[in-house]
């Protein structure tokens, strides 16, 4: 589901039926890779203009 553009959605399909634009959520699930999720990632989402990015972070045992 694509959040309209009047109320802020930055998706679109494109006339050639791609997604363009960035997310307006990412969530993910880590365990090893927290460290590299919650900054690497999160940098590089917000960059391209993630508005939401949730992190669930569990424990390996």
């Amino acid at each position: 589901m694509l959040i309209d553009e009047n109320l802020g959605g930055q998706t679109r399909i494109s006339e050639d039926d791609y997604i363009e634009g960035a997310p307006e959520l990412i969530a993910e699930v880590a365990a090893s890779s927290a460290a590299n999720d919650l900054h690497d990632k999160k940098k590089v989402y917000r960059r391209n203009g993630v508005k939401e990015y949730i992190v669930w972070r569990i424990l390996e045992n």
